[in-house]
């Protein structure tokens, strides 16, 4: 019998560039089944989204995220359910 274990990872308030290291960290540490939920972030800044994407980009899943509107082809954006520290979409891709 195969056991799947996964880490739900779950962020709040505002995530600025400076807790990209912090959260890299805890990726690393929990491995490759490990989920961010970002239901609860209510702030995000450029360097996070791009973060993001690259999370998702390496297969790590992502919930409770808002789409914004266009997406570079072949990539699905993702943003948390959140305000736009400073920024808009159109400044993510």
């Amino acid at each position: 019998m195969t056991f799947k274990i996964t880490v739900v990872l779950r962020v709040s308030g505002r995530i600025d560039a400076e807790h990209v290291s912090e959260l890299r960290a805890c990726l690393l540490r929990y491995g490759p089944n490990v989920v961010l939920d970002l239901d609860e972030v209510q702030l995000v800044d450029v360097a996070v989204v791009r973060f993001l994407a690259r999370c998702e980009a390496e297969g790590i899943e992502l919930r409770n995220c808002s789409r914004y509107s266009s997406p570079p082809p072949g990539r699905r954006a993702c943003l948390p359910s959140a305000r736009f520290g400073g920024a808009s979409p159109s400044d993510f891709t």
